[in-house]
């Protein structure tokens, strides 16, 4: 069993080139992204299963961006330029399990005793009829892009503070869990079916973070009070 989810986000807030702005009291210029992903899949071959694999692929790409680029802005009081990307939960998790264990043959059983004539679809493999093979895989690619800016040849002014600040935060959670029974196995006897059995499980993770904060070339910015530019990145894993 595979599941894939490949998402691109933007999100976009910008003062134009040419542009004029007159400001009485406060500005504030942002954008915001929050990616919330989960991305599971799981493959059983329970009694007489001979092969299970699944594989969890996360492909996902975050454009956060505030651009200030007008010609000339003034404003009469405090001015905030903030871009922001917050992903709190980015999980991808695989699991397989192959093989006879005794919870699903006791499950399996049941079902036997009470509905014994249900068909149901077998893959047969004869040279895995002693043998199971598991395997489980995660992926995840994931990359941030955020940007607070000033654009090159703008004018900005402001008579109180003015704060131009970037952050991305990342979050990835990844797994992979992949088991499979055999005749070594603590199961009771009259429930083993596999004399040779393999399990496999890999995780990888590509994950890119960028949060940029700037003035840009040969702007002019002239601020009454304190004036911070400030870029922040958060990774955990």
């Amino acid at each position: 069993m595979g599941t894939v989810l490949d998402s691109n986000i933007n999100a976009t807030t910008q003062i134009a080139k040419d542009v004029i702005l007159n400001v009485g009291s406060d500005l504030e210029v942002s954008s915001k992204t929050v990616k919330d992903h989960q991305i599971a899949a799981t493959a059983l071959a329970f009694d007489d299963g001979q092969l299970a694999a699944a594989a969890a692929v996360g492909i996902n790409k975050v454009n956060t961006n505030t651009l200030v680029d007008a010609k000339e802005i003034s404003v009469g009081g405090n001015s905030l330029i903030k871009a922001d990307a917050q992903t709190p939960f980015n999980d991808v998790s695989a699991s397989s399990l192959a093989g006879s264990n005794f919870i699903s043959a006791t499950v399996f059983d049941l079902i036997a005793k009470g509905f014994p004539d249900i068909p149901g679809p077998r893959l047969s493999l004869p040279y895995l009829d002693k043998s199971a093979l598991s395997g489980g895989v995660s992926y995840l690619d994931s990359e941030n892009n955020v940007n607070a800016r000033i654009g090159d040849n703008a004018s900005f002014k402001t008579t109180g503070t003015l704060d131009i600040l970037a952050k991305s935060e990342e979050l990835p959670e990844l797994s992979a869990f992949a088991a499979s029974q055999s005749i070594d196995s603590p199961v009771p006897e009259d429930k083993r079916v596999k004399e040779n059995s393999v399990g496999l499980a890999v995780t990888y993770g590509d994950v890119v973070n960028n949060a940029n904060a700037y003035i840009g070339n040969n702007a002019i910015v002239d601020s009454g009070n304190n004036l911070t530019v400030r870029s922040r990145n958060k990774y955990s894993l």
